[in-house]
């Protein structure tokens, strides 16, 4: 599939997906367990909707209304204030955080973070983006493929 991230960030689908993922970490950091998460297709992690995402308005639709609302669900209140600590605190949206950088910043100590990107150039802006990050660890990877290899406890210190 030729799916690009960015011609998509902050569209209504990101929305659902990244306020469910944002309510899910929160429901998991109740436990005192410790948590893995792997992400078969991570992008970029961060993106500009002034550059790719303009051309197929998606953004406006999505985030751009969501940032103006003045009354939404509380399960978006998270990823609403995550957008609006990238874009300076306000309402106007030209960064658009992914599911790498939620996810990251997200995380406790002692939690860890597989990202995995197969496109070579989107997983240099996304090694870049989450470099020195505790717990967090990125693969130029099938994402598939190394789910399957954390699963089998072929992919050591990960289980």
């Amino acid at each position: 599939m030729n799916y690009r991230h960015a011609y998509h960030a902050g569209n209504f689908a990101d929305l659902v997906k990244h306020g469910l993922l944002l309510w899910l970490l929160g429901r998991m950091a109740r436990d005192e367990r410790r948590m893995l998460v792997v992400d078969t297709h991570a992008g970029s992690g961060l993106y500009d909707l002034g550059e790719d995402a303009v051309r197929s308005k998606e953004a406006q639709a999505g985030i751009a209304r969501l940032m103006g609302a003045a009354r939404l669900p509380t399960e978006l209140a998270e990823l609403k204030a995550a957008v609006a600590a990238r874009n300076g605190g306000g309402e106007t949206v030209r960064w658009y955080p992914g599911s790498p950088l939620l996810i990251a910043d997200s995380l406790r100590k002692g939690d860890r973070y597989l990202a995995c990107e197969l496109r070579p150039e989107e997983h240099d802006l996304l090694a870049e983006r989450l470099k020195g990050r505790e717990g967090v660890e990125t693969r130029q990877a099938d994402g598939y493929e190394v789910v399957r290899a954390v699963a089998a406890g072929i992919v050591g210190g990960w289980c």
